[in-house]
């Protein structure tokens, strides 16, 4: 799993909107990080590593939009949760394949093992399914401009 971006130049007793901030933008970058690598369809820890930052940016988001505008931040907001979502159905399915390909070996003769992989054949379509939903989230958020609007927010 990707390490969070540590936060340089927080200042304990500094103004909250600006070291909320300074968090929200790492945060951010984190995710900026593992974009291009959920293009690709296969790289399944880095699609992971994405719902990984965005669930932190995210979280980030939750606690600190009092300090930044609890409406400025509402739709950012809301698109974190999307995303999230969108991500976890994918990773979900990723994790429930390799846990049945792993029990594969320990079926007890051909006829459970064939229908251990039509499930998993069924659970790789649904896969593909869900991975084109979220890269279409993807892309509406890029079309909507929403990282560098946040960015523009947070700066």
């Amino acid at each position: 799993m990707a390490k969070a971006t540590p936060i340089k130049r927080l200042e304990p007793g500094g103004p909250l909107d600006d070291n909320a901030r300074k968090i929200l933008l790492a945060r951010l970058a984190d995710v900026l990080e593992w974009l291009p690598r959920a293009r690709t369809p296969t790289d399944v820890g880095g699609f992971h590593d994405l719902r990984i930052a965005v669930k932190r940016l995210r979280y980030g988001l939750e606690f600190l939009r009092p300090a930044l505008g609890k409406k400025k931040m509402k739709p950012y907001l809301k698109s974190m949760r999307r995303l999230q979502d969108a991500l976890g159905e994918v990773t979900d399915v990723d994790a429930y394949v390799r846990r049945l390909k792993a029990s594969e070996a320990g079926m007890p003769d051909d006829a459970a093992r064939e229908g251990l992989r039509s499930l998993v054949a069924r659970l790789e379509a649904e896969r593909e399914r869900r991975y084109a939903e979220a890269i279409q989230y993807l892309d509406e958020l890029r079309d909507e401009a929403i990282w560098s609007d946040l960015i523009r927010e947070l700066q």
